[in-house]
């Protein structure tokens, strides 16, 4: 069994913060790693939005040590280093067409994309919510008509709030906690 030396706690260290750190400075470890994830948050929001297809694998990369510090049995660790993994490999001919994939442009122009997989969580979001407005007695044909439906009635709902000033709902944080 290894023992964990002061060599070995370091490498953890520098793979927790992502800079090496000479001293134990507790504060200086927690706003450095603060900085480098606001950081990283902010480069990987722009590759987004921007579509950049040339940055999708480097900020991945720097996503590993993130979700290791977090649990090294992350999902998100397990699916970032086999995207990372099958990139050079099985899309070796639909590369672009992957990377592109993985963004999509709802509304038309420069610097709107979003990620893919984030429409694709509003949308099953919003089919079981009105799955769940169906009650008990559902059937497999009324949940697939309330289901191709969805788009089509989130679409008149927004409209319905905006034409009648009703604010958006906050999902967090809707109510104010006392202290």
């Amino acid at each position: 069994m290894m023992e964990l030396t002061g060599e070995v706690l370091h490498k953890f260290d520098v793979m927790r913060t992502g800079i090496p750190s000479e001293s134990n400075d507790e504060l200086f470890n927690y706003s450095t790693n603060l900085t480098i994830r606001g950081l990283h948050n902010l480069q990987m929001e722009d590759t987004m939005k921007e579509g950049d297809i040339s940055k999708i694998i480097p900020n991945l990369k720097e996503c590993i040590p993130i979700f290791y510090a977090h649990s090294c049995l992350s999902k998100y660790l397990f699916e970032c280093v086999d995207y990372i993994t099958k990139e050079p490999v099985f899309f070796l001919f639909l590369k672009n067409l992957v990377l592109e994939g993985s963004m999509v442009n709802l509304r038309g122009g420069q610097g709107n994309n979003i990620e893919a997989n984030l429409v694709q969580e509003h949308s099953v979001r919003n089919q079981k919510e009105l799955i769940r407005v169906l009650g008990a007695n559902k059937t497999e044909t009324a949940i697939s008509a309330v289901t191709a439906a969805a788009p089509v009635i989130s679409q008149i709902c927004r409209n319905f709030d905006a034409e009648h000033k009703i604010p958006k709902k906050a999902s967090r944080h809707s109510k104010i906690i006392s202290a």
